[in-house]
């Protein structure tokens, strides 16, 4: 069964992620926060993936980051607890802290949408941090808002600025983080960002006319759209039992000039608009219906005064005041319904049209070449077993890339170690030299045994298919992990050989992985261990397909795609490969280098997060290559989010 977790992806060295076939621009050096506009492009995605949420939406009393999806938290590195999500949960005997032999860090939140934002308050956890970078990510950039030395508790402020996620770098003594993180737009300032009415909409709502969409927790009124509710982050879509209704009855009289209180046990709103008193109940069974809900909005009306009209075009949609001229009066409520059923926190039945005949949208493919996109795209397969319609399946699909698992724990056990004993660098040359000068004969290697294997009956299913279809294969074939010795770096070496030779012969495969996510693996060793491990299972990579045009005249390429994270991808672990690209395990220069792909994975960043992520692996790449170019960066697993 194919297991589409997942997406492969291949940039160009020199170009930017590509998440939805249009180039985003490359950020630029930090020059301090000012307004901008949001990438239009990003914008986009930002708002196809940005989850339901009933937040502030500009309150100025109100913590914008405060319960966003933990999704949207990012960090270097964590200690035991001290995850990235606990810097936006109010509680600030928790937070983001890391491990005590760690001096350096980062931290990152996104707001989903962008939002102005004037204020950001930091709170540390404990009293580490020696120094500090604070920034805002405008849409476009990372720009920096602040830096200094011990941090504890600050506010920053800044102008109103449109802000999508806040980071903060930090140095410690070791150990230490940040306890919480929060942003205000204490102004209420207008958004830069594409949400807000029309001057002909603003104009008719002056006249003290309230708009509401039966499920939405945004209401328009004179001072703009609003949310009904900050506080509460439970609004439902009707029909609902719930606190939904009565917390939008509660905003009306407010918004009016008067006042309500809400009485749970007895379900009876009561208070007072325009003079007048009102006493309403509401069991909860007569709201089990949107027909129901628009009656029991306009007894609210009758009682307080507040013409409620409900248009036949528009059922969901309640207007308070003076009904609309008639003239304009369609445009204008189309242009409310999209208005209050747009943003975050509404459910899906407020959105869109309640006439099915009505044309939203027309699509004209073309074949026109209009952008770039990846090389690759491609699925990351589990099983493709015969007999089977995953085949089918993969043809519908149209990748022109798979992922294939056929790598260590699948051909170890047609490595044969030899007897003697492998304590040096020199015992690993000679048996190294022993396999490669005929490894098809080599009683290092169970060939017999493979090819008589269901694994291999299973592979010829399989690659076939992908032949057939055209689809180039990466395959994960390294270990991650093994002791650190010599015999274990041979049996290592062997296997990867093993399976790098078969692929090669067999089906022409060339692109070949380090171990799946080694990332808590290779903290543990040095630099020189960390290259060291790099180095071995690429020379097996290149040894191997060089052996295999030897012995059969072919022309294959190797192509070595590492480390393969799945955390930072600018840690001491990525650095430590570009440093040594010219370099072979035992120190001599390459006229290669010894990596072709810088090879990460990543799930559940925001749109803004990929990009600017891209951009730092390309910055830290140019910084760090013993050649002084970067790779073109594959992604082997790349999701929104694993939920």
């Amino acid at each position: 069964m194919i297991r589409n977790v997942g997406i492969l992806m291949c940039v160009a060295a020199g170009v930017l992620l590509l998440v939805t076939g249009c180039m985003l621009r490359q950020a630029a050096e930090p020059s301090g926060p000012r307004p901008g506009k949001m990438d239009t492009a990003l914008l986009a995605v930002e708002k196809d993936q940005v989850e339901p949420y009933t937040g502030a939406g500009g309150l100025g009393d109100t913590n914008l980051l405060r319960g966003r999806n933990f999704h949207y938290a990012h960090c270097s590195d964590y200690g035991p607890g001290g995850f990235a999500q606990c810097i936006a949960d109010g509680n600030v005997d928790r937070g983001w802290k890391l491990r005590d032999s760690d001096t350096r860090g980062w931290v990152d939140a996104s707001l989903g949408l962008p939002a102005v934002v004037d204020k950001i308050v930091v709170r540390e956890a404990g009293d580490r941090i020696r120094a500090y970078e604070l920034k805002v990510y405008d849409g476009s950039e990372w720009q920096l808002l602040a830096a200094g030395t011990t941090l504890g508790s600050k506010v920053f402020g800044l102008e109103p600025t449109p802000v999508s996620a806040v980071r903060i770098e930090i140095t410690t003594t070791g150990g230490g983080g940040i306890a919480e993180i929060e942003v205000y737009n204490t102004a209420n300032a207008e958004s830069a960002f594409p949400d807000g009415p029309s001057p002909a909409v603003r104009e008719a709502f002056v006249q003290e006319r309230v708009a509401l969409l039966l499920g939405s927790p945004w209401a328009l009124t004179g001072q703009g759209k609003e949310l009904i509710n900050p506080r509460e982050h439970a609004i439902r879509p009707l029909p609902d039992s719930g606190r939904y209704v009565p917390d939008v009855m509660s905003f009306l009289l407010q918004k009016t000039g008067g006042e309500a209180q809400w009485d749970e046990t007895a379900r009876t709103l009561t208070g007072t608009c325009k003079g007048q008193a009102v006493n309403l109940s509401i069991p909860a069974e007569t709201l089990l219906s949107h027909e129901q809900a628009v009656e029991t909005f306009a007894k609210l009306g009758k009682q307080a005064g507040l013409p409620c009209t409900v248009y036949p075009e528009f059922p969901l949609l309640l207007l308070f005041g003076d009904s609309l001229p008639e003239a304009g009066r369609t445009a204008l409520m189309k242009e409310v319904r999209e208005l209050l059923g747009r943003g975050e926190g509404v459910p899906q039945i407020a959105r869109g049209t309640t006439d099915p005949r009505e044309v939203q949208a027309t699509i004209k493919p073309s074949t026109k070449r209009i952008g770039k996109t990846m090389k690759w795209v491609g699925a990351r397969t589990g099983e493709m077993h015969e007999g089977t319609n995953n085949g089918a399946w993969f043809s519908y699909c149209r990748p022109n890339a798979v992922r294939t698992w056929y790598g260590y724990k699948m051909l170890r056990h047609y490595a044969k170690m030899p007897d003697s004993e492998i304590t040096s660098i020199d015992d690993f040359e000679r048996l190294k030299e022993g396999v490669r000068r005929a490894p098809e004969e080599s009683n290092m290697v169970l060939w017999d045994e493979l090819l008589a294997s269901d694994l291999h009956k299973s592979a010829e299913h399989e690659f076939a298919l992908y032949r057939k279809f055209g689809a180039e294969v990466v395959n994960e074939t390294g270990a991650k992990n093994w002791p650190n010795d010599w015999e274990s770096n041979f049996r290592s070496w062997l296997i990867t050989y093993i399976a790098t030779y078969y692929l090669a012969k067999h089906y022409d495969i060339t692109v070949h992985q380090f171990g799946n996510e080694p990332d808590w693996y290779l903290k543990q060793h040095t630099d020189e261990v960390i290259a060291l491990r790099l180095q071995l299972l690429g020379d097996a990579i290149t040894c191997a397909i060089e052996d295999v045009n030897r012995r059969c005249s072919k022309q294959l390429v190797p192509h070595y795609a590492a480390p393969v994270l799945a955390s930072d991808p600018c840690s001491r672990i990525a650095r430590v490969m570009m440093r040594n690209l010219r370099t072979d395990y035992r120190g001599r220069k390459l006229d290669r280098d010894l990596v072709q792909f810088y090879n990460r994975h990543r799930y559940s960043g925001r749109a803004r997060q990929n990009v600017s992520e891209v951009n730092r692996v390309q910055e830290m790449m140019l910084e760090e290559s013993a050649t002084g170019k970067a790779l073109p960066q594959i992604f082997t697993e790349f999701n929104y989010s694993t939920g």
